[in-house]
């Protein structure tokens, strides 16, 4: 029986395991064109623009504190709040924050390090997911007036659309996105020494050395954000 049963695995297992190698090597290919960037780049700034002063800023928290994401937006929070001093400042991110230790505290002490206004912030702590979070928000904030939501930016569609999906009326996106360094990063490899290794010289190769990698990290963002986003949308989440 058993050698039955997998003789008859073999054929769909083949197909499968050939269907997934060639998806492999298309997102390699696909990960040598600015593909991925414009995938990543639309999931951000698709909301369109901020078209009004908003009356509270929502930091839609990410991961723990500090981690690359959270500094991100941390980053655009501070600079939102200075652009809209009228505005409140709403933390959301899950956490206990009287413990010392916990992430939600350390963000809240960090934002008021870097000048943000205590009386200004609130914290939303109990939601767990983005649904979670604009359940949280719903009451703490009026429905009418203007919302502006910073996260990553593979996150602000879903973000903006799920406090859409609640009943905001006025809800924008603003995109914690990185930016490149300036500086020219070629180098002539037999200045640095070591060995010779035929037939390379990365130095004038950006791409390779850093280009590819950063957008395989894009379709992976990117696929995962619209699974998410197929999630929400069978849920009516959004």
């Amino acid at each position: 029986m058993i050698r039955i049963f997998f003789s008859r695995l073999k054929k769909p297992l083949r197909r499968i395991l050939l269907a997934g190698g060639i998806l492999f090597f298309l997102l390699i290919c696909y990960a040598f064109t600015t593909g991925p960037f414009w995938l990543y780049y639309n999931l951000g700034v698709s909301q369109g623009k901020i078209k009004q002063e908003p009356s509270t800023i929502v930091l839609m928290g990410g991961g723990g504190f500090p981690s690359e994401s959270n500094l991100m937006r941390a980053f655009y929070t501070l600079h939102a709040a200075k652009a809209f001093p009228k505005a409140s400042v709403l933390l959301a991110l899950p956490g206990d924050s009287t413990d010392s230790n916990s992430s939600v505290f350390r963000f809240k002490n960090y934002l008021i390090e870097q000048g943000l206004d205590a009386s200004r912030l609130r914290l939303e702590c109990n939601g767990k997911n983005t649904r979670g979070q604009c359940l949280a928000i719903f009451p703490m904030v009026n429905m009418y007036e203007p919302l502006l939501v910073i996260t990553s930016p593979e996150h602000v569609k879903r973000s903006v659309r799920s406090f859409q999906k609640l009943g905001f009326y006025h809800v924008y996106g603003l995109p914690a996105f990185e930016t490149a360094i300036e500086s020219k990063l070629f180098f002539v490899e037999k200045n640095l020494g070591g060995r010779k290794i035929p037939g390379t010289d990365i130095g004038s190769n950006l791409q390779l050395r850093y280009q590819f990698w950063t957008h395989m990290r894009y379709e992976l963002l990117v696929i995962r954000e619209w699974m998410a986003l197929s999630y929400y949308k069978m849920k009516g989440w959004i």
